[in-house]
């Protein structure tokens, strides 16, 4: 769970929830690029699915 009073504000950002990307602990986040949003006062589920290359 979020917290909102934990967060740090800024005053240029015009969004509110959070941005979420799911990835590999043997990669670095780009969320901004890959990421999806959740809107707050909502309830959001999230399916996941392992995939493989070969």
């Amino acid at each position: 769970m979020v917290q909102a009073g934990n967060l740090k504000h800024r005053a240029a950002f015009l969004e509110a929830g959070v941005k979420v990307q799911i990835h590999s602990q043997s990669e670095p986040p780009f969320v901004q690029e890959l990421g999806f949003g959740v809107a707050p006062g909502f309830q959001t589920f999230v399916a996941t699915q392992e995939q493989r290359e070969r």
